[in-house]
């Protein structure tokens, strides 16, 4: 059996802590605002559009976050971030800022996820049509084999359907939400939920 003193001990945390700093802090904070645009470089003084930040831009990194600033964002939005098991990608709202995706007069849904160990965080999805027969899905994880992915404290209402977690996305968490005045108007009955799940592989959290 090998043997270690307690010095040796003692010099080798330190040196462990020295080796796992520079993956640490590569580590970035990106920004996406209202008036953000394709042409930014994701910094808080020139910050990206939201679709511009959700197709993953090539500067995102696994642990990165990406800070979507206060304000209302038009249209439908596909979400491809990737981040790892180790280091997720966290697109958050900005703490004390109301963040709101609205999908208007769409039926498509508001925000599908795509990318995998990805936490979508403190965001507002709702459509704001009067119409029930013209609103979008709020959350769509659909089938393609999206995993570890956590829905944290978001506000979804207002659209035909608030959260479609499909079979194919496994390991969902749902933390922390409000999810109503959902549902939508067909012509024989009413139809959707706050929260329609499906699970075949990994689990569901709520």
């Amino acid at each position: 059996m090998v043997r270690y003193s307690r010095f040796a001990v003692c010099l080798l945390i330190p040196l462990l802590l020295l080796l796992a700093a520079p993956a640490l802090a590569q580590a970035t904070e990106w920004y996406v605002a209202p008036n953000g645009s394709s042409n930014g470089n994701g910094s808080e003084a020139n910050p990206w559009d939201l679709r511009t930040a959700l197709a993953h831009p090539n500067s995102v990194r696994p642990g990165d976050t990406i800070w979507v600033k206060g304000g209302t964002y038009a249209g439908n939005f596909t979400c491809a971030l990737s981040g790892t098991a180790a280091a997720p990608i966290i697109l958050r709202a900005v703490p004390g800022q109301r963040a709101r995706l609205d999908g208007g007069t769409s039926k498509n849904p508001i925000l599908t996820v795509t990318g995998s160990y990805v936490w979508i965080w403190g965001l507002e999805i709702f459509s704001s049509s009067t119409t029930r027969s013209d609103r979008g899905n709020g959350i769509w994880l659909n089938t393609n084999g999206q995993r570890d992915i956590k829905l944290i404290n978001l506000m979804v209402h207002n659209a035909s359907q608030g959260m479609s977690l499909w079979s194919g996305a496994r390991d969902v968490e749902v933390y922390g939400c409000i999810v109503f005045h959902n549902g939508n108007q067909g012509p024989e009955r009413g139809h959707g939920h706050s929260a329609y799940v499906q699970n075949r592989d990994g689990k569901k959290i709520f």
